[in-house]
């Protein structure tokens, strides 16, 4: 039996962690996170939310801390509550969530798997099976090259044409990078290389000048007829048209879509925490919520969120960014869902 203390005494002193929680129905009742399903309950979700924590295709460097995008995403997502004016849809009425975990992407030991092949196996054997029971992907990464399981298993659970919108900084369209084609520059370059994804059906959105690493890439998507849409395009025509010309594109002849959002198309006020390479001049917070709003309310068959780099950002901002996207996917698959 512990013995009393003088401090025991002390009048309104309590033991740490003694106060009781003055508001936990507000914490527990109100926000998103408390409609997700148990992982056990996965098979009455509609959606389902899981992590890639994989940058071993990425240099080693301390600007790269992208495995763990995934967590920080998960963490940032704790204060949004299920209802969106601006849909008008209330998200935990319409649709049910669940997290279904984190792809293993360990090798031997405990050491990360560095055979992004293999990586993007797993990614396309968890993507087909949420897609063969009638569910919809939502993947949060981690390197930008897993997007490429994604699409592949879209597009193997599809007998038409795959239509992709592709938010990032950079093209991504690299052949090669230090000898690699795998390395998180190349994983358009793949995309295209899957028989169902024609170059004309391909939009990237928010590649900046002085990305790139040769006049290569950008000779690449006009040669071979990908439209990108720069940040200069935005301010120019306005987020609204863009918006509205990339979902024309992604549908034109296409019988499914996916959309891809690499934080580092936000400017790196939004997020400095991108992995790699950040590069100031990007998409406003504001614009790429609405962008992503009016291309999921569209309809898509996929999404993911990638290249959260926490250690590049220990303000947290990044990570809420993405957050926020993540919400406005959630939402508007919610809408689509809604409208039936």
């Amino acid at each position: 039996m512990t013995e009393s203390s003088w401090a025991d005494t002390i009048p309104y002193l309590v033991p740490s962690g003694g106060i009781r929680d003055p508001y936990p129905h507000d914490k527990e009742i109100h926000t998103l996170a408390h409609y997700f399903l148990e992982r056990s309950e996965a098979e009455k979700a509609d959606m389902c939310i899981f992590g890639v924590p994989y940058d071993g295709d990425m240099p080693p460097t301390a600007m790269v801390s992208s495995r763990l995008g995934p967590k920080a995403v998960r963490d940032k997502l704790s204060p949004f509550r299920p209802y969106s004016n601006n849909l008008k849809v209330d998200i935990s009425s319409v649709i049910k969530l669940v997290d279904i975990g984190d792809i293993d992407t360990t090798g031997p030991g405990s050491g990360i798997l560095y055979s992004t092949t293999e990586v993007l196996k797993r990614v396309e054997g968890v993507v087909s099976e949420i897609l063969r029971r009638g569910k919809m992907p939502l993947m949060f990464g981690g390197s930008h090259t897993s997007t490429y399981g994604a699409i592949g298993a879209l597009c193997n659970n599809i007998k038409g044409n795959v239509g992709v919108v592709y938010f990032d900084a950079h093209l991504d369209i690299s052949e090669e990078a230090y000898n690699d084609r795998w390395y998180d520059g190349c994983p358009v370059r793949r995309v295209l290389e899957i028989g169902p994804v024609k170059p004309k059906n391909v939009v990237i959105i928010g590649a900046r000048d002085y990305a790139q690493p040769t006049r290569q890439g950008w000779k690449f998507v006009e040669e071979a007829g990908v439209n990108v849409l720069t940040p200069d395009d935005i301010e120019d025509q306005g987020i609204v048209p863009i918006v509205k010309k990339a979902i024309d594109l992604i549908k034109d002849g296409t019988d499914a879509q996916y959309l891809s959002v690499d934080i580092d198309s936000l400017d790196t006020s939004a997020a400095p925490g991108g992995a790699g390479w950040p590069i100031a001049g990007g998409l406003t917070n504001r614009e790429l919520l609405k962008a992503v709003r009016m291309i999921a309310t569209a309809g898509v068959n996929g999404y993911d969120i990638m290249e959260v780099s926490p250690h590049n950002d220990p303000t947290g901002i990044t990570a809420c960014s993405a957050a926020a996207v993540v919400m406005e996917m959630i939402g508007g698959f919610a809408k689509t869902r809604a409208n039936r």
